[in-house]
């Protein structure tokens, strides 16, 4: 199974799933952010750690108080799939029931998609990593620069001046999705005969 086919089928991002401490790594600061991670026994197949950045959220604010003890139960969501690893958090904000939501509206949304539809939007804004494009669906779409078409469809090109400018209206593929955050993996469909 692949790491998208677990975070849409088994563990989708955002679901809630409790665990048992079973170990803690030594608490490292860097750049004020702790560095180490519970490892956390879960009803999953997958074995699962919960960075300690994601126990609080506002890294000021952690301390070695918050890291729950071996044996202790913990709450989370799931954060991520990495390798054959799930990644919790624990952050209030993520296990707010708004969040748990959202999430579940957008894993609905996925099921109203095709990926390899053409679909049409605006650029709203350009980055130093890509395009965000309003494609007029409640997510927005992403044309990422590091990312390179399979078949169909165009990398935008290293001269940014060539990019589509921003409020222009262009052509994509709904090529990926990028769960991580909420977002449609795009590419630029420049010509009109690629229909």
């Amino acid at each position: 199974m692949t790491e998208w086919e677990v975070l849409r089928f088994v563990h989708p991002l955002g679901s809630r799933i409790s665990g048992t401490v079973l170990r803690k790594d030594p608490v490292q600061v860097h750049q004020g952010a702790p560095i180490g991670h519970l490892t956390i026994e879960t009803p999953s197949e997958y074995p699962a750690l919960l960075p300690y950045f994601h126990l609080s959220d506002n890294p000021a604010h952690f301390s070695e108080t918050c890291i729950p003890e071996v044996g202790q139960v913990v709450e989370a969501v799931v954060f991520n799939f990495v390798e054959g690893t799930l990644y919790l958090s624990a952050k209030p904000s993520d296990l707010a029931e708004e969040q748990v939501q959202a999430w579940d509206a957008f894993y609905q949304f996925l099921d109203t998609i095709k990926l390899g539809a053409v679909v049409h939007g605006t650029v709203v804004k350009a980055m130093p990593f890509g395009l965000l494009v309003d494609i007029d669906e409640p997510y927005e779409g992403l044309i990422d620069i590091g990312f390179a078409p399979n078949d169909r469809g165009s990398r935008l090109p290293r001269d940014r001046t060539a990019w589509p400018s921003e409020g222009e209206a262009i052509r994509c593929l709904l090529s990926y999705l990028r769960p991580h955050n909420r977002r449609l993996g795009l590419y630029w469909l420049p010509d009109k005969d690629d229909e």
